[in-house]
């Protein structure tokens, strides 16, 4: 069985080399733009402060306003998993500090928006997945345990016109 870091590091190793469009051999992250100005490979590199933002320190979608957008992670093979956390933009980017679970924020962040699972078939939003209202720099979500070989974040509202996420980290049971 595959331990919480074991699944991250399959994450984290298999993003260290996913070419320009998002693809590579056993592993690829899916975006809904290509020509974002901050790579989506910055969404799962461990780093959940998005400390370099201004040079690619995380990801924000091409298109100011216009929703719905979304990021894709697919693993190298099916995975259990019981909870996703979400990063999104700190209001003090250029001197980030390391996300806590009650920390907020009030200029930057993603404020709608969807977990979900690939379910063989469809995209299934996970249980309690649906957030909306949101304020929290970090968003844990956690529900049953699901398989799958893919999870998306889908972002429905943000606040400054672009959805903007730091880090996306999966784990197992």
């Amino acid at each position: 069985m595959l331990t919480n870091w074991h699944v991250l590091s399959v994450l984290y190793y298999f993003v260290k080399y996913v070419d320009f469009v998002g693809q590579a051999t056993h592993f690829f992250l899916f975006f809904h733009f290509l020509f974002s100005k901050r790579p989506v490979t910055a969404l799962n590199n461990g780093d959940r402060k998005g400390v370099t933002w201004s040079a690619g320190g995380g990801w924000n979608d091409a298109t100011s306003g216009v929703y719905p957008d979304w990021v894709q992670i697919t693993f190298n093979g099916q995975k259990s998993i019981n909870e996703v956390d979400v990063f999104t933009l700190q209001d003090n980017y250029p001197a980030p500090v390391e996300p806590t679970v009650g920390m907020t924020f009030s200029k930057y962040g993603i404020t709608s928006f969807d977990v979900q699972y690939w379910d063989g078939t469809a995209w299934v939003t996970v249980p309690g997945g649906s957030i909306t209202g949101n304020k929290l720099v970090r968003r844990t979500v956690t529900f049953p345990t699901v398989t799958t070989d893919r999870i998306r974040v889908v972002v429905n509202a943000s606040l400054s016109s672009y959805s903007r996420i730091t880090e996306i980290e999966a784990y197992t049971p």
